[in-house]
């Protein structure tokens, strides 16, 4: 079976102001596996699915989604 990448998280982090949401993420999701994100509230699940969507910008890292960057695109339309 093909282990094609979907999703690829390079050391992704998310500051606001002087707290780190998001610290140094990497994570490859692949066709045909299963993930569960879990954590506690106020883990930074939510702040890693909206940086995923290109509904926030990461402070440092890279999103790739089918091997395109994901940008901020959307928050910049609003």
């Amino acid at each position: 079976m093909e282990n094609k990448v979907v999703i690829n998280i390079t050391n992704l982090s998310k500051k606001v102001k002087d707290r780190t949401l998001l610290d140094n993420i990497n994570i490859t999701f692949s066709k045909s596996e299963i993930h569960g994100i879990v954590g506690r509230d106020g883990s930074g699940k939510t702040m890693l699915f909206k940086a995923i969507c290109g509904l926030i910008n990461a402070t440092t890292g890279e999103i790739q989604v089918f091997g395109q960057t994901i940008k901020n695109e959307f928050s910049l339309k609003m």
